[in-house]
């Protein structure tokens, strides 16, 4: 018998005003810009003639808003679980600064540390907070992949999000996996592209695709 596999489609939000500016936005209520807005219209095109059992999002406005354009008969009919487990890592008072900004404050190890997504020791959410958070996450689709048995489910989150899975899924040896910071592979996802993972019981988590 062949084992079922579940197919989890994370999704990056369109390009927003902070990524235009090129600054931190951690937590703060970014909006996307126009250009956004068509990339999650080219993302629903994409993804058209997808069926999803489930659809889960961050709870930030950035993700709401291409949620809706992805999705929008789910969205307006109220079929999104919103997880506040997928939000983006908190930049915490470095929201709207630039990293060149902050360089120049702290240092090259401070822009070492952000390409990595490991500033706790600056003040932000921490590479491990991060890493628990999304570890959380996973194991809420595991539950549910055990309990309802789905085969495929959208999730419309951020980069770094996506950045952590993609490590702790890597097949990586587990305590190097807890010594890495979350962001330690180094990948291209650019906005409104799709990541897919899989997930079975007995071979657990797997990457698929990144960025497509």
């Amino acid at each position: 018998m062949t084992e079922r596999i579940l197919k989890v489609y994370l999704i990056r939000h369109g390009q927003t005003t902070c990524n235009v500016g090129g600054v931190h936005q951690g937590w703060g209520p970014i909006r996307l810009t126009a250009l956004g807005k068509e990339q999650a219209k080219r993302a629903r095109d994409k993804l058209s003639g997808e069926i999803f059992e489930k659809y889960y999002c961050s709870d930030l406005l950035r993700t709401r808003q291409t949620a809706e354009i992805v999705f929008p008969e789910i969205y307006h009919g109220g079929g999104f679980i919103f997880d506040e487990n997928l939000r983006e890592i908190d930049t915490g008072a470095y929201f709207g600064r630039s990293p060149a900004e902050l360089t120049s404050l702290f240092g090259a190890e401070y822009d070492r540390r952000r390409r990595i997504m490991d500033l706790g020791p600056y003040g932000t959410e921490s590479s491990e907070h991060l890493k628990s958070r999304v570890r959380r996450f996973m194991k809420r689709l595991e539950a549910d992949a055990e309990a309802h048995q789905p085969e495929k489910l959208a999730v419309v989150t951020h980069g770094g999000i996506i950045r952590t899975f993609a490590l702790l899924a890597s097949g990586l040896p587990e305590e190097l996996v807890e010594r890495l910071p979350a962001g330690a592979l180094r990948l291209n996802i650019g906005n409104c592209t799709v990541s897919i993972f899989d997930y079975s019981k007995a071979k657990g988590w797997s990457i698929d695709s990144i960025g497509i």
